[in-house]
C-alpha cells in the first residue's frame, strides 16, 4: 500500500516527530561505535571541527590531535595529486567521496583508512557545502585478509606449477630411448623454474650429458649417459668380466 501523502524526498518515510529534535541528532552521532567527525571544507581544503568518542578510541586523540596530524596528511595528498585533485574536485562538486588515507595513531602506529566523506546540506542548495561528515573505517583487518588470501592464492599456483613440472619431467624420463631427454628436461627447468639449467657427468672431468643411454652393455657409471662430447668409454669393462687384486704377502 502507497502512502500518497508522503514527502517524495523522504524515501517513503514518516516525518521526523517533534520528538526528534537537532539536540537528539547529535548526540545518537557523538554515541555510534563507528569512528565520525565532521570538517570545515575551505577553499577544498578539509579542516576539522568535531570528533566523536569512538573516533578518539580508534586512534588515541580527539579534536586537537586530528589538527596537529592535519599538515601530514596535506603532505599526503602533495605526494599524490591525482587523489588531491579528485578530492578537490568532490568538495566542489559537493557529492560524497571516500579516500583512502594513511593516519597514525598517539602510540606512532599507522594504519591505512578510508574515509567515507559526505557533504551536509546548506540552507541554499545552490551553495557548495560547507561541513562534511565523515566516517572513518580502518582497512587493516581487510589489508591482512587479502594478503592472506593473496598469499594463498599463490601458494595454490606455486604448487601446481611443481606437480605439472614434476609430472613433464617424469614423462620424458620414462622415454630411455630419447638420445636428448637430458637436454629436454634443462629446457623445461629453463622455461618453468630458472634462467639456465643443464645436466654435466662428473667422471674424470666435467662433461655436458645429453641423454640416458638404455642400451645393454653399459657397466662403466658413466656410460648410462650420452654425451654430446664423445662416445662410450674405450676402456669400459664387459658384461660379465671381473676384476680383482691378487692378495700380497709381507
Amino acid at each position: 500500500m502507497v502512502n500518497s501523502h508522503a514527502d517524495p524526498m523522504s524515501g517513503g518515510l514518516p516525518p521526523a516527530t517533534p520528538s526528534v529534535t537537532p539536540d537528539l541528532h547529535a548526540r545518537a552521532l557523538a554515541a555510534t561505535v563507528v569512528p565520525m567527525g565532521l570538517f570545515e571544507s575551505r577553499d577544498a581544503v578539509l579542516t576539522a571541527v568535531w570528533v566523536n568518542e569512538a573516533f578518539e578510541r580508534a586512534v588515541g586523540y580527539g579534536l586537537e590531535g586530528a589538527h596537529e596530524r592535519e599538515p601530514a596528511i596535506r603532505a599526503e595528498l602533495e605526494r599524490d595529486p591525482v587523489r588531491a585533485m579528485q578530492l578537490a574536485e568532490a568538495l566542489l562538486a559537493g557529492r560524497p567521496f571516500t579516500p583512502t588515507f594513511t593516519l597514525g595513531r598517539a602510540d606512532g602506529s599507522r594504519f591505512v583508512c578510508q574515509v567515507h566523506l559526505s557533504p551536509v546540506p546548506s540552507d541554499d542548495a545552490r551553495d557548495t557545502p560547507r561541513y562534511w561528515v565523515a566516517a572513518f573505517q580502518d582497512m587493516t583487518e581487510q589489508l591482512s585478509h587479502d594478503a592472506e588470501q593473496a598469499a594463498l592464492v599463490e601458494a595454490e599456483r606455486r604448487e601446481r606449477r611443481s606437480l605439472g613440472l614434476i609430472a613433464q619431467v617424469s614423462d620424458l624420463l620414462m622415454d630411455v630411448d630419447d638420445p636428448h631427454a637430458l637436454r629436454e628436461i634443462a629446457m623445461v627447468l629453463r622455461h618453468a623454474v630458472v634462467g639456465w639449467a643443464g645436466f654435466f657427468l662428473n667422471d674424470r672431468g666435467l662433461r655436458a650429458a645429453d641423454g640416458i643411454d638404455g642400451g645393454p652393455g653399459r657397466g662403466h657409471r658413466g656410460d648410462a649417459f650420452r654425451t654430446a662430447t664423445r662416445g662410450p668409454r674405450p676402456d669400459a669393462p664387459d658384461v660379465g668380466t671381473t676384476h680383482a687384486a691378487a692378495p700380497t704377502r709381507g
